[in-house]
């Protein structure tokens, strides 16, 4: 009789729920056999959850999370560490910043016009909501008023100008355009501002029906101020504000790409509608994402879906773009799509007897990435306890100089933090803000950051409240400490070749020997790079 229960109740149990095969495999399989390209293995687990935590936290995972990771039996410990990462704060507030920098790019001085850190808790908050990319983009293209009022105006509002009446103020409405096309469409549709594109199926004429759309959009002074200095509301006007061109000279006739003129006179909402139903859209959305966590997109460079620049895996593209519209542009579901795939767990190891450029270019192999600069200053933060450190708040005042003034009344942490986010914003490209892998970390600019002069030194010192600070007050093992400072950095455990180095090199040295191999350590390509 018990046995009957028993296998009734096998017999009759719910299924445990299962992802479906991802989309991803199979495509990139039938591509690799085609392209005659052996994959990489599959990464080992320290390679994977700092990969991971970094991608969907912004952060390196801690010593005790590897050692659990690194413990557990679990098959299924991957995915769920995923699951736990995507539902996660630390999620919302990385992926709020990216999403803040693709909008408004990387913060820069002088942002009087926009609203940066209201955009960002807006943003925040649509994530939190797993509202789509295309309502986010909807939200933006169409939101009207001042940007301290309403956050979403931030993004038309940093194209902003005074104007010339006092009374009505324009848009640099030619950078807000090509702006437009590359961050939702993928095209990069102002090299046809001056001429017809020369390599493109794009025209001067494409441009400027596009700009056509926004030219009764402008700005007047806010209500509640009597200076333009106090605060610009956009608007749109009854009548078009008089945008004039240098390399334009006829009349503005609003016309999408397709050539549809418009079938109302809210002509920015009719716009916006158009581009989040098109197909370009959805590419677009699906590649950059696929570039945020590969290094790389689908398309290369990211944002130039253009005629000589053909994805190199197009019906994986169109995979994507199905997973797009089908879980409704979801920023968490795109994410998880692409990184519970075999594809994004492979290891950045070369394979022997392989073609290393070949296997990254066909998404055979990880590519290793540079941090982007929220992702660097999280690593050095939870690398060196920097946060509960002391901090020398003369030397940070020094540091921020100019900057402090904005800052305001913050935290010397807080200042440092900013000074830092700063420095590594100003060595980098403008065009950059996008941070897919076009950021170039370096060496010289940690060594810059971090030497012995500096305040973020007081993270690494054996007594600067830091973590060897408070790692030497309980432990003296030195394979001990050596494990630590190699999982609080490199998020592994040493080999014994490194193991036997570092033990030579602290001998003798005492506390000042642990302290050069930790600065070591977090200066190493394997620390400034998401391997």
């Amino acid at each position: 009789m018990r046995r009957a229960v028993l296998f009734a109740l096998v017999l009759f149990a719910p299924a445990v729920a299962q992802d479906p095969p991802n989309p991803i495999d199979a495509s990139l399989e039938r591509l690799w056999t085609e392209r005659g390209v052996a994959p990489a293995a599959i990464s080992d687990d320290s390679e994977f959850l700092r990969r991971v935590t970094l991608d969907l936290a912004g952060e390196i995972p801690t010593p005790d999370e590897i050692r659990a990771f690194l413990k557990s039996k679990d098959p299924d410990k991957r995915t769920k560490r995923i699951d736990a990462l995507l539902t996660s704060d630390a999620f919302l507030d990385f992926w709020s910043h990216r999403v803040t920098n693709a909008l408004l790019g990387y913060s820069r001085d002088f942002e009087y016009l926009t609203n940066r850190r209201g955009f960002h808790e807006w943003v925040r908050k649509q994530l939190a909501e797993d509202r789509g990319w295309d309502r986010i983009a909807s939200d933006v293209l169409t939101a009207s008023g001042d940007a301290r009022k309403k956050p979403e105006v931030s993004f038309l509002a940093q194209f902003l100008e005074f104007g010339e009446d006092g009374r009505k103020y324009g848009l640099k409405i030619e950078e807000m355009t090509g702006k437009i096309a590359t961050t939702f469409l993928g095209l990069r549709l102002r090299c046809a501002q001056c001429h017809d594109h020369p390599f493109d199926r794009y025209t001067q004429e494409d441009f400027f029906g596009v700009v056509g759309f926004f030219q009764r959009t402008g700005a007047v002074a806010a209500q509640a101020d009597a200076q333009p200095q106090g605060g610009l509301a956009v608007r749109t006007f009854r009548d078009p504000v008089g945008y004039k061109f240098e390399h334009w000279k006829g009349d503005l006739a609003p016309r999408f790409l397709d050539s549809r003129p418009p079938e109302t006179e809210n002509l920015r909402v009719e716009f916006t509608e158009v581009v989040v139903a098109h197909d370009q859209f959805a590419r677009a959305f699906a590649n950059r994402m696929w570039a945020y966590l590969f290094g790389r997109g689908l398309v290369e460079p990211y944002d130039d879906f253009s005629p000589k620049n053909r994805p190199v895996a197009p019906e994986l593209m169109e995979d994507l773009v199905g997973v797009a519209r089908s879980r409704n542009f979801s920023v968490r579901a795109m994410v998880r799509t692409i990184v519970t795939s075999n594809a994004y767990q492979r290891t950045s190891r070369a394979t022997a007897g392989q073609d290393g450029a070949l296997q990254e270019k066909f998404f055979a192999r990880s590519r290793t990435r540079p941090l982007a600069p929220e992702q660097l200053w999280n690593a050095i933060d939870r690398a060196t306890g920097l946060k509960n450190a002391d901090l020398d708040w003369k030397a940070v005042r020094r540091l921020a100089g100019a900057q402090q003034a904005q800052m305001g009344e913050r935290s010397t942490y807080e200042m440092l933090r900013g000074w830092f986010l700063g420095m590594l914003v100003r060595t980098s490209n403008p065009d950059a803000p996008a941070n897919l892998g076009q950021y170039s970390a370096n060496v010289q600019q940690v060594l810059y950051a971090m030497n012995a002069e500096g305040p973020i030194w007081a993270g690494i010192r054996s007594k600067g409240s830091g973590l060897l600070d408070k790692l030497l007050l309980y432990q003296d093992d030195p394979d001990v400490i050596l494990e630590q400072l190699f999982l609080s950095t490199l998020g592994r455990l040493p080999s014994e070749k490194e193991r036997d180095r570092c033990r030579k090199h602290q001998a003798g040295r005492g506390e000042k020997g642990y302290e050069n191999v930790f600065w070591a350590l977090l200066n190493t390509d394997e620390f400034i790079f998401n391997h």
